[in-house]
């Protein structure tokens, strides 16, 4: 690489680490204008558009970056982000699985397709690809975690518990682990280990609105309904988006009776996104004598 074009990168780079990005930015573009056959030019300045979420030009960039070189693993990473985000999601997978053929031990694309195939219903193979990252990964906490996730997705409860511990030997503090292996203690009935692990998760994060959601479900199954309705409500007010939080609050407002409060949190939570559980709006619906097509607009 010709020394004027290194001197330039190496800048931006410093003004990256110096928080200066639209610096940073100016200085990648110059590289590009002088230097357009270096791939690197094109792919730094792309990852900078991409801070400032300027799609299009970041797209433009990682075009370029990958007729400079097209074996360019970094650009073909970015490149299937866009394409997610776009919700094109065979194009994605291709261009994740394009990236690791060209660089087998690259991880940031490993953790795109792992998350990917994750998110999309296809568990054992995002847990192929999270064991990858374990393999060549020096902190593989996330990977942990990640393949727990599949691992109890596909019912392999004992598989997914290791791999939270494990995660959590290498971060003690890593709030999502807790909380996977407090959703793990849950569905086994082990409301005594949920409520440890999501009070350890409030610890490091006293406002994360999913544990305090899943506080709150423990200390519902442990017979402390009133400290559950405050978790479920400080859960709304951390994150007034929440949906599992007015869903689980309408839950306990329909077991005390108070159908008109349940029927006004179920809205709340159906408003948000919430997938309404048939058994549990058939017992409203029975226990109040009003019909969720009138109260929920179904």
């Amino acid at each position: 690489m010709d020394p004027e074009c290194e001197q330039l990168l190496a800048h931006g780079v410093d003004m990256i680490q110096n928080s200066l990005y639209a610096e940073a930015l100016r200085c990648f573009v110059l590289a590009t204008e002088r230097f357009p056959d270096v791939a690197d030019t094109w792919f730094e300045a792309a990852e900078m558009f991409l801070w400032f979420d300027r799609f299009d030009e970041a797209s433009r960039y990682l075009d370029r970056a990958l007729q400079a070189d097209p074996d360019h693993e970094g650009a073909w990473s970015h490149r299937a982000g866009l394409w997610r985000r776009a919700d094109d999601l065979p194009r994605a997978e291709a261009c994740y699985r394009k990236a690791v053929d060209i660089a087998p031990d690259f991880c940031p694309a490993w953790h795109g397709l792992a998350d990917l195939l994750a998110a999309n219903d296809r568990p054992a193979e995002a847990a192929e690809g999270f064991s990858r990252i374990i393999e060549i990964e020096p902190d593989p906490a996330a990977a942990f975690k990640g393949r727990a996730d599949a691992y109890a997705t596909m019912g392999r409860l004992e598989e997914a518990l290791g791999d939270y511990e494990a995660a959590l030997e290498i971060d003690p503090g890593y709030v999502e682990a807790l909380l996977g292996r407090a959703n793990v203690a849950a569905g086994q009935d082990n409301w005594q280990q949920a409520l440890r692990d999501t009070e350890e998760a409030l610890r490091h994060r006293p406002e994360h609105a999913g544990a305090l959601v899943a506080r709150g479900k423990a200390r519902a199954a442990l017979g402390d309904p009133a400290k559950a309705m405050r978790d479920f409500r400080d859960a709304s007010r951390s994150d007034p988006r929440n949906p599992d939080a007015y869903l689980q609050a309408a839950v306990r407002s329909c077991e005390e009776g108070d159908f008109d409060k349940a029927w006004k949190l179920c809205r709340e939570a159906a408003c948000f996104g919430a997938e309404m559980d048939e058994d549990f709006v058939r017992d409203l619906e029975r226990a109040s004598g009003r019909l969720a097509k009138n109260e929920l607009g179904a």
